[in-house]
């Protein structure tokens, strides 16, 4: 060190100033990657079974909350690393002992996988509030609502529909108007992963429709097929979290999308699912909805009418996160691996 100093002294004014500012940051991210102990709020679900063991790799200590004993998606050696708490949010969230609990655990960092309702944040706030841990916030693209042109970026106005994005909405407004704790809020797209049925190109949650365009059956589409969805692969979104966890004094205040590089079209993926399997796609005859149940008609609708889409610029700017999977990647991954005959 002091042959860096002696050196230093002889640059001139201005480099010397030049290579302080370039190493102070990096000092601090530094600091910022060192261990953490972090809490994981539904960690064996889809984007807990991968993030927990991300967390585990990196050399952190992480604590799985959880309602009941449910196993993660896939086995990880890191599990055998990771502490266990079950525990009922709900009835804890109505009691007012949840909250205590999280922050009794003394986390660096606490991830909130499974927050619905604002008043569910709110009590997790104020447990948390003042402690300095670091709360970071699964939200939604559905936050901007319907969208009718561009792309979503994060500057885009709040115009939830239905009652999941209205709260999820007041809960990002919620955490990014206060100062009580460090917040950050991520938005995924379309969930998809390996080990789990995506929506469908019908725009609804039934599987059958996977089977029918895989031998070649016709498949009849909402809107013609015009619509879009945005998928993100479950570990991409993992990978957010743990960008965002690694750069807290970028990340906190913020709110980031995270989901592949572009929306795919009803039709696009309807034609890529029938490919897959060597056949190709064909438009039922009629109505659309002669083909659904009730439940299932409304859900397509919900679809078709959000035409999800959104920017991931920001996450890729200041956290240097970048989607691995595009959007039919994503939703491959678990359509090929669930439709593959089982010896």
């Amino acid at each position: 060190m002091p042959r860096m100093a002696s050196s230093t002294a002889r640059l001139p004014r201005m480099l010397a100033a030049i290579l302080i500012a370039i190493m102070i940051p990096w000092c601090g991210l530094q600091q910022e990657r060192a261990a953490m102990r972090v809490v994981i709020i539904g960690g064996t679900g889809h984007i807990g079974s991968y993030l927990v063991p991300m967390l585990v790799r990196a050399g952190h200590s992480a604590v799985c909350i959880t309602r009941g004993a449910s196993a993660p998606y896939f086995a990880d050696p890191a599990w055998e690393h990771v502490e266990h708490c079950h525990a009922d949010r709900d009835a804890q969230d109505k009691a007012g002992t949840f909250g205590a609990l999280v922050a009794g655990f003394k986390a660096d960092a606490v991830i909130d996988l499974m927050c619905f309702t604002p008043d569910s944040a709110r009590h997790l706030l104020a447990a948390l509030g003042g402690s300095g841990t670091h709360l970071l916030h699964c939200g939604s693209v559905w936050v901007y609502g319907p969208r009718s042109g561009a792309l979503h970026d994060e500057a885009a106005p709040r115009a939830p529909y239905g009652v999941y994005a209205e709260w999820k909405a007041q809960i990002e407004a919620l955490l990014l108007a206060q100062d009580a704790a460090p917040a950050t809020v991520i938005h995924p797209g379309q969930i998809a992963g390996r080990y789990w049925w995506p929506i469908n190109p019908a725009g609804t949650l039934q599987p059958a429709v996977f089977a029918q365009l895989a031998r070649g059956a016709p498949v009849a589409l909402p809107d013609g097929g015009g619509a879009t969805l945005h998928f993100a692969h479950a570990s991409d979104i993992a990978r957010a979290f743990l960008h965002a966890l690694d750069a807290r004094s970028l990340a906190r205040g913020h709110s980031f999308n995270v989901a592949s590089p572009q929306p795919v079209t009803l039709r696009d993926y309807a034609q890529a699912v029938a490919q897959w399997h060597g056949r190709q796609w064909q438009p039922a005859a009629g109505d659309w909805r002669r083909y659904d149940s009730p439940q299932q008609i409304q859900f397509a609708e919900y679809m078709v009418k959000y035409n999800t889409g959104c920017c991931s610029g920001k996450a890729q700017r200041l956290l240097g996160w970048r989607a691995t999977y595009d959007g039919l990647e994503a939703a491959g991954e678990g359509i090929l691996h669930l439709l593959a005959p089982r010896a």
